[in-house]
Order: C-alpha cells, then sequence, then structure tokens
C-alpha cells in the first residue's frame, strides 16, 4: 500500500530575497513604527502644561530664557539686557515654588547667543 504526499514546490516570487517582498515588510514595519510613536506622543502631550509663575525674578521682566543641562533656568532682564536671573526648581522639580537667584551681570547686552 502506498501513500502519496502533497509535493510542495517554492517560487521565487514568494521568497524574502523577492524586491517586491522586503519593500512590503519594510513599509509595514515603518508604519508601525509611526503608529506607535504618534500614540506615545499623544500620551506624553497630555502630561505637560503650562502655567504662570507666582513668584517673579527680582528685575520684573523677561525676554530670553535657556533651560541649563543641570535642571535650572536663566533668564535675561528685559529692562537693561545686562542683568541675569536664575530659576532652580524645587525639591520636588517644581519650577513654580523655585528659587530666584541674580547672577553675575555683564558688561555688555547680547541680542544673540546660542
Amino acid at each position: 500500500m502506498s501513500v502519496d504526499l502533497p509535493s510542495f514546490q517554492t517560487s521565487k516570487t514568494t521568497s524574502i530575497h523577492n524586491p517586491t517582498s522586503a519593500l512590503i515588510a519594510c513599509l509595514v514595519l515603518a508604519c508601525g513604527m509611526v503608529a506607535f510613536s504618534s500614540m506615545a506622543y499623544a500620551q506624553n502631550r497630555n502630561s505637560a502644561s503650562w502655567a504662570p509663575l507666582t513668584n517673579l525674578p527680582p528685575g520684573g521682566s523677561v525676554i530670553n530664557m535657556l533651560l541649563l543641562s543641570d535642571g535650572s533656568v536663566i533668564t535675561q532682564s528685559g529692562d537693561d539686557g545686562q542683568h541675569w536671573f536664575k530659576l532652580t526648581p524645587d525639591a520636588h522639580g517644581s519650577y513654580l515654588n523655585g528659587t530666584w537667584t541674580t547672577t553675575a551681570p555683564m558688561s555688555f547686552p547680547r541680542i544673540y547667543f546660542s
């Protein structure tokens, strides 16, 4: 008694080395990455918000702000441009309850900086 088993044939059109298959795989991967990153962005976007400070710097108005690598912010005075103030967040990382300090003034005010 003999049993005939089905024979399977492979074709080059279904190979992973086919440029069309590789292109489709890359497109599916790219679409998945875009969908995942946009979903992660939507979740993080809601956690950040703006709030007005209750304690202003000693000079009153500021025109430029720079976030430093230690988490503090330096601001340029809007009055004369020569004076700078530093806002250090509190122990919980909140700038609303942070502390302002005066830094050394500049000899000449800067218009541009990087």
